[in-house]
C-alpha cells in the first residue's frame, strides 16, 4: 500500500491549485494499492469534495490560529502529522507549502514530490524566496510542472528530474450540455487581483456599449481589488452590464449558463478556469500571456488569443463571437476536444504515479 500524502495551506472551493490537488487526491484514492491523505494548514467552510476513502486533516483548528503559528511551528506540526502517517510520498501545493515541506521532512524517510503552479520567474516574487525553492526542489524525488516554459526556468541539472504534467480537469465539465449559442452572456472566473487584468474586460466592454451593443458580463471571484473595480465599473458607466459576483463552489453551473469565456491576465502558471471552460464547450477568448494559454488555444481554430491589454482586439472577437452563435458553438466543440485529448484526470494521475511513486 502506497501512502500518499497532498499538502496545501487549504482547499478553497475556487482556489485553481486547490482544485487541481483534490483531482489528483481523489483520482489516485479510487485506485487499489493508494492510501491517500490531505492535509491542510486549516479549513474553509467552503471546500472541494475528496473522495470518501481520501483521509483528510487539518493542522490549525482556523485560519487565524495558522496566521498566529510561527513558520517553525507550522513546519514541527507538518512534520508531526507526515510521522504520524508514516507517509512515504509528500506532495505540497503552491511554493512555500513546499518549502515547508522539505524542512518537515528532513530526517524522514518521506519523499518529497514539488509541483510549480505558477510563472516561476514571478512567483514567488522574491529572489530569496526562489532561491530557497530551488534548494527545496534539489532534495526532492522530483518535480511536475505545467508546461514545458516552466521547467526550463529551472537550472539544468534539475530539470532532470521534472516533468510536464498539465493540470487535470474534473470529469465533471466534460458531462455538461453547454450550449453557447443559446446564451448571450459574458463569464470570467478569477482573483480580483492584478494579475487577472479584469479592467481590460471591463475597457472591452465599454466599447462595445458605446456601439449600442448589450451583454451581460458576470465575474467570479474575491481578492483586495473588490472595491477598485466596482468603481471602475461604474466610472465606465457599466453598471447595468458588469457584476461582481463573489467567489463560487459552482463552476460548473457558471459555464452551464454561459456563451462566451474570457481571461485577461498578465500572466498564469496554466489556467485552471480557462481549461475548465474548454473542456465544457465553451468558446474562449484569453490574453496570450505566459504562460499556459497558448499551450492549448491555436488562434482561430478552438479560441483566441490576443496580446495583453490589446483591449480594441479584445473588444473586436467579443463582437464578433457573439455575434455569431454557431461559431460559438463550434469554437466550443473544438476546444472541448482540446482539453479533452490532453487533460484526462485518469491518464495524468497515471503519469504522475509513474514518473515518481514507486
Amino acid at each position: 500500500m502506497k501512502k500518499v500524502v497532498f499538502i496545501a495551506q487549504h482547499l478553497m472551493a475556487s482556489g485553481g491549485a486547490e482544485r487541481v490537488l483534490s483531482v489528483f487526491a481523489n483520482e489516485m484514492a479510487k485506485r487499489e494499492g493508494f492510501e491517500v491523505s490531505v492535509v491542510l494548514m486549516y479549513p474553509l467552510p467552503r471546500e472541494y469534495d475528496l473522495h470518501r476513502d481520501v483521509n483528510k486533516l487539518t493542522l490549525f483548528d482556523s485560519e487565524e490560529v495558522y496566521t498566529g503559528t510561527s513558520v517553525r511551528g507550522r513546519v514541527a506540526e507538518l512534520r508531526r502529522t507526515l510521522r504520524a502517517l508514516n507517509a512515504e510520498y509528500a506532495i505540497p501545493f503552491l511554493w512555500f507549502m513546499g518549502i515547508y515541506t522539505a524542512l518537515a521532512c528532513i530526517g524522514l524517510k518521506t519523499r518529497v514530490i514539488q509541483t510549480v503552479r505558477n510563472n516561476p520567474a514571478l512567483v514567488p516574487n522574491s529572489s530569496l524566496m526562489r532561491l530557497i525553492r530551488i534548494l527545496a526542489l534539489a532534495t526532492s524525488v522530483g518535480c511536475f510542472t505545467q508546461n514545458l516554459t516552466q521547467l526550463q526556468y529551472f537550472p539544468k541539472l534539475l530539470q532532470r528530474k521534472m516533468i510536464v504534467i498539465p493540470n487535470p480537469v474534473s470529469p465533471t465539465f466534460f458531462r455538461l450540455n453547454c450550449k453557447p449559442s443559446s446564451s448571450k452572456r459574458i463569464v470570467m472566473v478569477g482573483r480580483l487581483e492584478d494579475q487577472k487584468n479584469q479592467t481590460m474586460l471591463f475597457d472591452a466592454v465599454a466599447q462595445l456599449v458605446k456601439k449600442g451593443k448589450c451583454y451581460e458580463v458576470l465575474v467570479y471571484g474575491a481578492g483586495k481589488k473588490k472595491e477598485f473595480l466596482e468603481n471602475y465599473i461604474s466610472d465606465l458607466g457599466l453598471s447595468d452590464h458588469c457584476f461582481l459576483m463573489g467567489s463560487t463552489s459552482d463552476v460548473a453551473k457558471v459555464y452551464s449558463d454561459a456563451g462566451l469565456y474570457v481571461l485577461t491576465s498578465r500572466y498564469e502558471g496554466q489556467p485552471n478556469s480557462l481549461l475548465e471552460a474548454m473542456a465544457s464547450g465553451l468558446p474562449c477568448i484569453s490574453t496570450n500571456c505566459p504562460t499556459g494559454p497558448s499551450d492549448f488555444i491555436t488562434d482561430g481554430v478552438n479560441g483566441y488569443l490576443v496580446d495583453i491589454d490589446d483591449v480594441d482586439t479584445l473588444a473586436r472577437r467579443i463582437d464578433m463571437l457573439m455575434s455569431n452563435p454557431a461559431q460559438r458553438d463550434a469554437i466550443g466543440s473544438e476546444a472541448r476536444e482540446t482539453v479533452a485529448s490532453l487533460c484526462s484526470s485518469s491518464a495524468l494521475t497515471s503519469r504522475l504515479v509513474d514518473a515518481f511513486i514507486r
